[in-house]
Parts: structure tokens; C-alpha cells; sequence
């Protein structure tokens, strides 16, 4: 195979990729369907249409909302390694302290960089 038809090949393996990815968020409820989530990745629906229907490729402009709105993996897109989404938090985790004793009107907001879980089991 000749560098131009590897280089193809890479892009529909990415494209084939950013499909499964996008399924991957609706059938799993981070998007409700694939008009919001053409609206998250900043485009048209007739634009995400086109790229189901392998008729146009997704771009860089696309695949960043993606990996950035969505924490999708640049690994799995890139090389189809596992996992699709990343589960860590990429920045600091919101807090909000609701414990019964406090009220509502004075509940404590904060932002969490690090925590320290220990758990003993006996």
C-alpha cells in the first residue's frame, strides 16, 4: 500500500472512530440526540449527517469540542485504544457542602483540586 492510500486509510479509521464516539455519547445519555450534539461540537446537523454517512471526514475543528466538551480520548480517535472517555476529571471538581444542618440559603461552595479518600475494610 502506497503512503497516499495509508493516509486515507487513517482518516477513515479516525472518522469510523469520531461515529462510534458520537453513538457512544448518545446511546449513553451524554447527549439526547444528534441535533444537541451537533450543537455541542459547533456544527450543523446536516454537517454531523454528512459525516455518519462517511460523505465528509470530521476536522480538527470538530474532534475539539469533542475531546475538550466531552473528555473523548485522543488515544482512542487516534489509535482506536481503549477507553472512549476518560472518567477523570480534567480541572478542579466543583463542591457544594449540603449537609442537613445547614440551610439552603447558606450553603458553602468551594472548588476541590485534590482529595484524599482513604477506605478500611474489615
Amino acid at each position: 500500500m502506497n503512503q497516499k492510500d495509508l493516509n486515507k486509510q487513517y482518516i477513515n479509521d479516525i472518522n469510523a472512530r469520531f461515529i462510534h464516539a458520537c453513538q457512544y455519547l448518545i446511546d449513553n445519555g451524554y447527549v439526547k440526540n444528534k441535533m444537541k450534539l451537533a450543537e455541542e461540537l459547533g456544527i450543523s446537523s446536516s454537517i454531523l449527517t454528512e459525516i455518519f454517512g462517511r460523505r465528509m471526514n470530521a476536522h480538527v475543528g470538530i474532534l475539539a469540542p469533542l475531546f475538550r466538551k466531552f473528555n473523548v480520548t485522543y488515544a482512542y480517535i487516534f489509535e482506536g485504544l481503549a477507553p472512549i472517555i476518560d472518567n477523570k476529571p480534567s480541572g478542579p471538581v466543583p463542591l457544594v457542602d449540603t449537609r442537613s444542618d445547614i440551610r439552603n440559603s447558606e450553603i458553602v461552595s468551594g472548588t476541590v483540586t485534590k482529595v484524599k479518600v482513604s477506605i478500611e475494610i474489615s
